[in-house]
């Protein structure tokens, strides 16, 4: 009895949720998918039963605070654990998170985790996998879900990636140019857009809205820089 009514519950917040707008109706559903109305701090039920999706992501987000201080061989301990804990969960929000803090870790073991993350199934965790690798300045392979990958959010979310690498040297900024120019040819216009946002962001250069450009630009081929017109010729230009 008490189950149905707990599932009745929530079903109606899930209802509640879909009347909300869309920002505020994601929010809700995230907390309903982590929320457990049984949840408990008892040590007997954490020992028999393990934390609950709420808990282990506070658990993830504290470990992921204190990467930096851990040593090579706790990193190399921690990393083992997430991946085989990845590789099991089921819950997606745990496994953004577990991608996340694989992000945080500085090893070998965490470098192919995340690799093996771009083929999970659910394209959330693939989203958050583009914003880890962007944090890590890993452009290859943000470069190779904006090339490959199906669903049109995780390719969006790989150029924005390629686009927010942190002080990229001279070879890796040649690289990303050439990689955005996957997302310039392809036919969303969305897609166009966010490359030439993310080719701005990370050469300097301003072509406007002139995708043209920002194609020969990406290819290496010469592309003048255009050039702001004066007070002058623009009140020329108008009459």
């Amino acid at each position: 009895m008490r189950a149905t009514s707990v599932r009745w519950f929530v079903a109606i917040l899930i209802v509640s949720a879909a009347t909300l707008n869309l920002g505020c109706a994601n929010n809700l559903l995230d907390d309903i998918l982590v929320w457990d109305p049984f949840e408990t701090d008892d040590p007997a039920d954490l020992a028999k039963y393990g934390p609950t999706p709420a808990q282990r992501i506070e658990e993830l987000r504290a470990l992921a605070g204190k990467a930096n201080g851990l040593s090579p061989q706790q990193q190399d301990q921690f990393s083992h654990q997430l991946a085989d804990e990845l590789a099991e969960s089921k819950n997606p929000l745990v496994k953004i998170e577990l991608v996340r803090t694989v992000g945080a870790l500085k090893t070998q073991i965490a470098d192919d985790t995340l690799r093996s993350a771009a083929k999970d199934d659910n394209a959330n965790v693939r989203v958050a996998l583009c914003e880890t690798l962007s944090h890590r300045g890993d452009a290859r392979l943000l470069a190779e879900i904006l090339a490959s990958d199906g669903d049109d959010q995780v390719r969006l979310a790989a150029a924005r990636g390629l686009g927010s690498i942190d002080n990229p040297d001279a070879e890796t900024q040649r690289f990303i140019r050439q990689s955005l120019s996957v997302a310039l040819e392809d036919p969303s216009p969305a897609l166009q857009h966010r490359g030439m946002l993310s080719l701005k962001n990370t050469t300097g250069q301003d072509y406007g809205g002139d995708l043209e450009a920002w194609r020969r630009f990406a290819r290496g081929d010469q592309t003048p820089t255009p050039t702001t017109p004066s007070l002058a010729e623009r009140i020329n230009e108008i009459f």
